[in-house]
């Protein structure tokens, strides 16, 4: 089964969260209901 595709908008608040929050990368996923995610690219994501 494919991973559905997720929204730059999702993404970057995905790498928000995880950043000011101070939880893993890992429990920000699960918190969302994202499971066998590919990782957050803090480098990619960030940019404009």
């Amino acid at each position: 089964m494919a991973s559905p595709q997720r929204t730059p908008e999702f993404r970057a608040e995905a790498l928000r969260i995880a950043l000011i929050s101070g939880l893993s990368r890992k429990q920000v996923a699960a918190d969302l209901g994202v499971f066998n995610a590919e990782p957050l690219d803090t480098t990619r994501s960030a940019q404009p």
